[in-house]
């Protein structure tokens, strides 16, 4: 069950308590809300988040169409200490860290894949979106829409059809492609 609660029962009304959410629950609202402000604006809509639940983690309600948009939220990291860093949970990384060089097709389509497999694996129907919420600042949109077509054919298989309202890739820098 989610995390909300309405008022007057008009479910489009609902205030999200975000003290009874988790850390991973907040990020997902997070990265939903910044994603929502980007697809409204360009797709002409006014969803807002509603519920933070599973297994689609953020449902959405439209107050113009009354039409709903769930949002699964994947978070996809560079380093492993990426997420903690940005929470504070680790103080400071070490500038001068010996690590090899992080390359887009070796080791950023190998980790979405492993990140997708599952969620690849579910029909969540056609007013679902999957957004992967891009943690370290490495890559730009420009850098993902170079690497698109490898995405499309080497992660998602056509797969992307389980997502009716898209794949959607939103950048550190807060652009989404």
């Amino acid at each position: 069950m989610g995390q909300h609660k309405q008022e007057d029962g008009d479910p489009r009304m609902a205030d999200i308590d975000r003290s009874k959410l988790s850390e991973k629950q907040r990020t997902e609202l997070a990265a939903a809300e910044i994603f929502l402000a980007i697809y409204n604006q360009r797709k002409g809509t006014s969803y807002e988040p509603v519920a933070v639940e599973d297994a689609p983690d953020i449902r959405c309600s439209d107050s113009l169409s009354r039409k709903t948009l769930e949002i699964e939220v994947t978070l996809l990291k560079d380093r492993p200490d990426d997420v903690a860093y940005l929470f504070g949970r680790v103080e400071v990384r070490d500038e001068f860290s010996l690590q090899r060089v992080i390359d887009f097709k070796r080791d950023v389509i190998p980790r979405l894949a492993d990140r997708l497999e599952a969620k690849l694996l579910s029909n969540y129907g056609e007013r679902t979106a999957l957004l992967i919420r891009q943690v370290g600042p490495l890559w730009s949109a420009i850098d993902w829409q170079r690497e698109a077509p490898s995405v499309v054919s080497d992660v998602l298989k056509g797969r992307e059809k389980f997502y009716g309202m898209g794949v959607w890739i939103l950048c550190s820098n807060t652009s989404s492609t």
